[in-house]
């Protein structure tokens, strides 16, 4: 079904398809607080104690220490031991990371996806596959797929992958590392690339940081001019206040009759 969607380049329907595949291999989802039930020698009553006492993922079960791994699952020495070297069996810790890269082209958006090795690989005994996915939400488009082998790629491996973009939209592009036989050890990474503002609106101040027209808010205010002369006005006398007044009361009436006399009434 997985190998239909690849094909088809629908990117949710490829990763919920490689998901389910391994969750019904397993009989576990993705989010069961009984992931540890995948490791040798550990059972679902096992796994049961260890999540009571708040043990319920890989890392949680590496930190641990053996003699309280045996206190809390009534085991005796050197079950500790055991399970914590059960942990080697997992796939390597691969971190991803992406990189935006400076295209000109307008248009495209160029990416640079890097999976980094971080802890040794697996006995030779041991393969792991995992699908590296490339894909857009918005789009539901796989952008790149590669079935790779964790404890043998090269790493940093690299991947630069191009996908068109609008003008002035988001664009929300995820990766996606998903192991074949485990669950809960998958990687997802998401980029989201905001619309783009010109450097001279931002530097005119007509656009804000997060790219919206930033709303101004306009009070009424009196004018100053007016408030200057009435403080002004205050430090006179009487005699020149009235004075002053009537002289701004003059100005500020027309120069014009409003109603012209018709100079051909008295004739």
């Amino acid at each position: 079904m997985r190998e239909c969607f690849i094909f088809q380049k629908r990117y949710k329907d490829s990763k919920n398809a490689m998901v389910l595949a391994k969750c019904l291999h397993q009989r576990l989802w993705d989010d069961s607080p009984y992931q540890l039930k995948q490791l040798v020698g550990v059972g679902m009553v096992t796994a049961k104690a260890l999540h009571l006492s708040g043990i319920n993922s890989f890392e949680d079960l590496e930190k641990a220490d053996p003699r309280r791994l045996e206190i809390i699952t009534g085991r005796k020495y050197p079950f500790g031991n055991h399970i914590k070297e059960s942990l080697a069996s997992l796939p390597p810790k691969i971190n991803i990371k992406i990189d935006e890269i400076d295209f000109r082209r307008q248009g495209k958006l160029k990416l640079m996806v890097t999976l980094t090795r971080l802890s040794t690989p697996s006995p030779p005994n041991r393969r792991h596959y995992a699908d590296l996915l490339v894909g857009s939400e918005e789009d539901n488009l796989i952008l790149f797929h590669e079935k790779i082998r964790l404890d043998e790629f090269s790493s940093p491996y690299t991947v630069t992958v191009y996908t068109s973009t609008i003008q002035n939209t988001p664009s929300n592009i995820k990766v996606d590392l998903i192991s074949e036989e485990y669950v809960g050890v998958d990687l997802h990474e998401k980029f989201v690339r905001s619309k783009k503002v010109s450097a001279e609106k931002c530097r005119d101040g007509l656009v804000g940081d997060s790219g919206a027209p930033e709303i101004q808010s306009i009070s009424r205010i009196n004018n100053p001019r007016k408030k200057e002369e009435k403080l002004n006005l205050e430090h006179l006398s009487t005699d020149v206040y009235s004075t002053v007044t009537e002289n701004l009361e003059l100005c500020s009436m027309p120069t014009f009759n409003l109603f012209p006399e018709n100079e051909n009434e008295n004739e």
